[in-house]
């Protein structure tokens, strides 16, 4: 973890080396989330997580995250909604403001078929905002989580949360510049890290990941560049019935490559582009045992070639809007497969 907190410092180090202008006020937002549309031979499936903080004055914001959870064929299964207020220690600060929050989480709806049963979550902590440039922010959050068991109190096991992002920020006080895309810019949407801890009457987990995704502009409209995806979890459990203790660990991993185009005005705030990727994941999980000197493992990969575009709609200099639009194809099991895509896409000059 260590290094990863250095490869994160020194981006955030090399991004602030310029003058910003990002005072907290009334009015101003914050954007993250997304969603995903995909398709296969059976079930076209949707999430979505989109995400949003109001200002209603300069050290007050309310805002939240829905999660949203469905498929073609068995219809809307999940909406979860987690309201949350903040409170900002610092907002006349230029380049960092901190910021103290609470956090609910209820279920709004969930299909009766999936016999679902969603907690009440409240959750609490501390935050920092990191403003990199033109509505570009890096969001840091530590908090902790309370919920009730059948078999235990709402506080007696709490959850630990650690989450890294990257957010839009829309000041209400100044106007959003054009792109200025060229040689030598970089395009680093999804770089987000964190890590959970939870703990059960009989069990506890843990889980650490991280997901770069990193473009370098060869030329002002050729885009070439690698997404990272890794996670990794570890789920130990003592059951009352069984004499035999167990743990449980998943390695997840990821290695694609993609290049993108961009055609058109270099300057214009909608940039419509076609990209080509190869998507290879791999997968691995362990079970640990007293009984057993060696884990009992087992592992599974795919790779897909996926073909699309979409279009970047900037809403400032250095942040876009993306709709994409990928159809994939897995030549060894002759698996085909379509992903619309919608989130936020951060550019550095």
């Amino acid at each position: 973890m260590r290094s990863l907190d250095v490869f994160f410092l020194f981006i955030f180090l090399s991004l602030s080396t310029h003058s910003l202008q990002a005072q907290l006020s009334r009015f101003s937002r914050i954007y993250s989330g997304g969603g995903s549309m995909s398709a296969d031979n059976s079930d076209i499936r949707l999430s979505a997580t989109p995400a949003t903080q109001y200002f209603l004055g300069r050290k007050v914001s309310f805002g939240g995250q829905m999660q949203i959870n469905g498929s073609f064929n068995r219809g809307l299964q999940l909406v979860v909604a987690e309201p949350e207020l903040r409170f900002y220690f610092n907002p006349d600060h230029f380049r960092t403001q901190w910021f103290a929050f609470s956090r609910g989480h209820f279920g709004v709806y969930t299909k009766e078929s999936e016999q679902l049963d969603i907690p009440f979550i409240l959750s609490g902590g501390l935050g920092i905002l990191a403003h990199l440039g033109d509505g570009l922010v890096w969001e840091s959050t530590f908090y902790v989580s309370f919920h009730q068991e059948p078999v235990s109190s709402f506080f007696e096991y709490p959850a630990f949360f650690l989450q890294n992002r990257l957010v839009f920020f829309r000041n209400a006080l100044t106007e959003a510049a054009l792109p200025t895309l060229r040689s030598g810019s970089w395009m680093i949407g999804g770089s987000t890290f964190g890590a959970e801890r939870h703990s059960l009457v009989n069990a506890r987990s843990f889980m650490v990941y991280v997901t770069p995704s990193v473009g370098y502009f060869f030329t002002e409209r050729l885009l070439l560049g690698l997404q990272l995806p890794f996670n990794y979890g570890s789920i130990a459990a003592d059951l009352v019935f069984s004499p035999n203790p167990f743990r449980i660990t998943s390695l997840n991993w990821g290695f694609v490559p993609f290049v993108r185009y961009y055609p058109g005005n270099t300057e214009s705030r909608v940039r419509p582009f076609g990209e080509l990727r190869n998507r290879s994941s791999y997968v691995q999980t362990a079970t640990h045992d007293q009984l057993s000197p060696f884990p009992s493992k087992t592992s599974d990969h795919a790779n897909f070639t996926q073909v699309g575009g979409g279009v970047d709609l900037f809403v400032s200099s250095q942040v876009a809007l993306e709709i994409a639009l990928f159809l994939g194809k897995n030549f060894k099991s002759n698996r085909t497969s379509g992903n619309l895509e919608i989130g936020f896409q951060y550019f550095i000059p």
